[in-house]
Formats: structure tokens, sequence, C-alpha cells
């Protein structure tokens, strides 16, 4: 199962065009000795017209696009953003977002089109040399829309907690009334070496991290398929509120949550991969799926509650940990504070993770209610390959580490009775499961088969189990890279 072929693609075309944009301009970036020099561009700033780039970009500190306004950028190209990693906010003005961590904001009523191709990828990454790259040198992608989300208070809009204490210019609220709001296109993008925090706050502490890609009140008319977020210091996806539907997403030895959803997410997933290498100290815990309903728990009359749609996904824990126990790990899947899930047609393996899903007492009840159920999580024909026999259970409360909570988990038999009536096979070991290396099924696989086909909800109708199917090895495609960061 680990046994991936870790290759890095390597951009070798030169892309020769014009753009239009105040504040982009060619500029030679001195590198580390030992890199090629290269003229490239730099985008900072507002972005207040509409721009293409077209060539290698330099990403300086907060760079947010204003409403009406488009941001383009071509196949193949690459952004490289700023990496400050020892700016302190007594040192300067905290409306500067020049001093920030490269990170890309598309506020509401803006659009990003960020289109490759397999052949011609678009790549976010830091602004270090390859060798030098870590988890975290960035901030990432943070994209406002107007569809639904229910926040923490029962607001209809919220305002993006990752900028921290910042008193920065751009508007960061997000959600309204649209759920086919369109806020763009991302397809064939990797994100890596992301996730970081902006600036480090002397007066509070750390300000709020940014995850890799986020996905804030985002509608149904947005497109976004075929990203990977690769070795992101926080978490991989994070979908606030919203109605995107998504499909072909990986999320790669992020160190934080892979797929997080919030705030009443109510949109489809399907093949997608988290893939988790070992656990990493500093990371306070971690699971390939987390669901809640927003981060105090809370429901509201006439509101949805956070509920993803989840088919064909492969989730595959860490093998080792460093510097925690790993009862600090909430689970593969953690289903809390109100919020549900539907999770059909996967494969998950947790490895060294010590529970395949935990649920908190006010999401747990919802697990034992008929599928139709307005109100229930529907786990359903998916292969679990557990590496102990105890591995679902029930934390005690619903509290977060935060108030001094310590994932107290207790081994339930009920909830996995229950997955047993649902349909779900529990595997003994993980090679059993007979995946290929690119996580595709081999001859005499049982994910070839066991499925139910949910065309009639809007996916790729497919009996198949997992995120890879034996007629789509997408993952075998040079745009994914699978080189997993030493630091």
């Amino acid at each position: 199962m680990k046994n991936i072929i870790y290759t890095a693609l390597a951009l070798s075309a030169i892309f020769v065009a014009s753009c239009k944009k105040d504040t982009l301009q060619p500029v030679q970036k001195e590198l580390i000795p030992g890199d090629i020099h290269e003229i490239i561009d730099t985008l900072s700033g507002p972005v207040t017209v509409n721009t293409t780039l077209t060539r290698t970009t330099f990403l300086s500190g907060l760079v947010y696009v204003k409403p009406g306004i488009t941001l383009t950028i071509n196949p193949g190209v690459t952004i490289k953003c700023s990496s400050y990693g020892d700016r302190y906010l007594f040192d300067y003005n905290l409306s500067d977002v020049s001093y920030m961590k490269g990170t890309l904001l598309i506020e509401k009523g803006a659009k990003l089109i960020s289109n490759g191709t397999p052949a011609a990828p678009i790549v976010w990454t830091s602004d270090k040399p390859a060798v030098f790259r870590r988890p975290g040198d960035w901030g990432g992608i943070v994209i406002l829309g107007n569809a639904p989300i229910t926040s923490s208070f029962g607001e209809v809009s919220n305002s993006y907690i990752g900028l921290g204490q910042f008193r920065v210019q751009p508007d960061a609220r997000y959600g309204g009334p649209d759920s086919t709001d369109n806020s763009g296109s991302i397809t064939y993008n990797r994100i890596e070496y992301g996730g970081g925090i902006l600036l480090f706050d002397m007066e509070f502490g750390d300000s709020e991290g940014i995850t890799s890609l986020n996905l804030c009140g985002v509608g149904s008319n947005t497109t976004i398929h075929h990203v990977e977020v690769a070795n992101s210091f926080s978490d991989g996806f994070h979908f606030l509120g919203g109605t995107v539907n998504t499909h072909h997403l990986i999320s790669f030895n992020s160190r934080d949550e892979d797929f997080s959803f919030d705030e009443g997410f109510n949109g489809k997933l399907q093949f997608i991969v988290g893939y988790k290498f070992d656990f990493r100290e500093g990371v306070d815990g971690t699971s390939m799926i987390e669901v809640q309903n927003n981060d105090r728990g809370q429901q509201y009359a006439g509101r949805t509650k956070t509920n993803p749609f989840i088919v064909n996904a492969t989730l595959i824990g860490g093998e080792r940990d460093f510097g925690r126990p790993p009862v600090k790990f909430k689970s593969c899947v953690y289903v809390k504070d109100r919020g549900l899930i539907r999770l059909v047609n996967s494969i998950v393996i947790p490895y060294g993770v010590p529970s395949l899903l935990t649920s908190t007492p006010s999401s747990y009840p919802s697990f034992f209610l008929p599928k139709t159920a307005t109100d229930a999580s529907v786990v359903f024909r998916n292969l679990f390959a557990p590496a102990s026999p105890n591995i679902i259970f029930k934390d005690v409360d619903d509290r977060d580490t935060k108030e001094g909570h310590d994932y107290t988990l207790a081994p339930d038999n009920a909830l996995k009775e229950q997955f047993v009536v649902n349909e779900n096979t529990f595997v003994a070991w993980a090679p059993n499961l007979k995946l290929g290396a690119k996580l595709e099924p081999l001859s005499g696989s049982p994910a070839l088969k066991g499925g139910i086909n949910l065309a009639a909800y809007g996916f790729v109708g497919t009996s198949q189990r997992g995120a890879v199917t034996s007629n789509d090895v997408w993952t075998n495609k040079s745009w994914i890279s699978f080189e997993r960061s030493p630091f």
C-alpha cells in the first residue's frame, strides 16, 4: 500500500506572453545561490483590473482580487509565493499586507480562473529553492463566495478568520443567499508547501493559520476538480459553508485535516484521496475527514447542518507517530458538533490512526437513524481495513482541545454493528484490498465491486469502491506529485 512511486513534476516549457495589470511588473528576483536566476512577474496588493498571468509569477504578501474582477492564470504557470518567516507584528504596520506570507484572497463577487491541463498544470509553491521548501512556507488560496452558510452565532455571513489580528484592507466576508454562486474555476492545480501562519503575533501569539485551499461560501456554479494539495502545514481543503461540488481531489501528507467541513456545508465530493505518512509533533490533532456543524456546535431553526456527500474516497492514515501519543489524533473520519456525513463507496485504512471513525455525543445518534431521515449520517457500502478490533469510537463530549479536552475515546461496538447492517465490509488487513501503486484496484480486489451506482444523485455512476477505479487511474498522471517533504 505504501509503495506509491514518488515523482516530481519538472516544468520545462517557457511561457512568453503579455499581461495586463498596473501592479504586475517584470522584476529580477534574487534567489538563493545555486538556483537559476529568472525573470518573473510580481503580483502584489489589490487586483483592481482584469488580469491574466502568463508566466512564472511571484505572489508578494496578501494579494486580494476586488469584486467584479477576474484573475486568470494560464496553463503551465508557476506561482511562487512569498515565504517571509521572520516578520513580527510589532515591527510593522498592521495594515501593511505586503509583509504577510504569500496568500491569494478572492473577494466575494470576484473570480479566479486557474485552469491548467494534465500536461501543463498550474503550480502554487514556495519561493524557496526546492531543497529548502517546507510545509507552511506560505499561506494559501482563499475564495469567498455568496452561497449560504451558518456561522457559529447563526449569521448568514462571516469574516474569514485566517487573517487573524491583521487590520487589512480587503473585504474578508463570505456567505449569502445564492447557492448557485460562481467564484470561478480551478482545474489541474497543484498547491504545495502552503498552510502557514501569515505572521507571528508577539502580543496575541500565533495568528490563525491559512488552509492551503479555503472554499468559503462557494456556490455550485464554481468549478473545482483535479486539484492536489501537497505537504500542507494545515488542512488540505477547508469547506466553510457553501454548496460547491468537487471531484478528483488529493490531499497528500497534510499535517492537519485532509478535508474539513464546517458552517453548514452541503455539497458533493467524488474521487478524493487523503494520504498521510506519519504524524509530526506540533499538530494538535488530525483526521482525514473532519465534520462539524460550526465552531460552537450550534444548530439554528430552519438552517441546514453541515452534511457533505462523499462518494468514492480513499483515506490512508499515517504509519508512524513522532512525539505525540496516538490518542491525540482524532480519527480517520471525525464527526462532531452536530455535524452529519454521507460516506459511500469508499475505502478507509487507518494504519497508525487509533480510530477508523469517531463521533461525539451531539452527532453520534445520527448514525442510527434510517438512511432516508433528514438528520441521518449515512455510512454505506464502504471498505474498512482496521488495524485492530477496536476501531469505532465515541468521544466523551464535544469540547475541543482548545478548551482542555484531550479526546477521551471509548470503543463503541454498537456503532460498528450498525455499519455492518449498512453493508460496510471490514477487511482483516490492508493488503487484502489488493490495491496497486497508484491506489487502483488490482485483479481480485474487493474494491472492484460492492458499491452502489449513484448516478441518479449527480455522481459518476460506478459500483467500484475507492477514489481510483480500474477505468480511471487518474493518480498516475504527471500533474500530481507524491514527493514527500523531509521536514
